[in-house]
């Protein structure tokens, strides 16, 4: 035999720290790369993520940019679009629900009607809103995620 291995089997006590060591630390390891791998090197549930990007407005004179954009620049932007396959538009908007005890404050996002289908994402459960729905007047819809 060898002489780690005797030195192993001569020190029994030590030889099972050594292993739970070993598995404690490759099993840590394994937990953190999933995690790791799950939330920041998979690519996005999207159609096809490396085609979508962000478009920002540019104010010219203070050269400051900014988020928001009118409803009538968006759709100049979307009709003058020639390489893009979709736009849409979203606002991140806060509010309160309330009804049964205390308000809460919740966070969602206002969108157009093509919002998911320039995603390409299908919905889990029941169906997204339409391009139809999108006009006002309509009522409000909600899709829950």
């Amino acid at each position: 035999m060898s002489n780690p291995v005797r030195s192993l089997l001569a020190a029994p006590g030590f030889s099972v720290l050594v292993i739970l060591t070993l598995a404690i630390g490759l099993g840590a390891n394994v937990a953190l790369f999933t995690l790791v791998h799950g939330v920041l090197l998979r690519p996005l549930d999207f159609h096809a993520p490396d085609e979508l990007f962000a478009v920002q407005s540019l104010n010219q004179r203070t050269r400051v940019a900014n988020e928001s954009i009118s409803l009538i620049d968006f759709e100049d932007w979307q009709s003058g679009a020639r390489s893009a396959s979709g736009m849409t538009v979203l606002c991140y908007w806060l509010f309160n629900l309330s009804g049964e005890g205390d308000p809460e404050r919740l966070q969602g996002v206002r969108a157009r009607g093509n919002f998911f289908d320039v995603l390409g994402v299908p919905p889990a459960l029941g169906r997204y809103f339409t391009a139809q729905e999108d006009r006002a007047g309509k009522g409000d819809l909600v899709v829950l995620s």
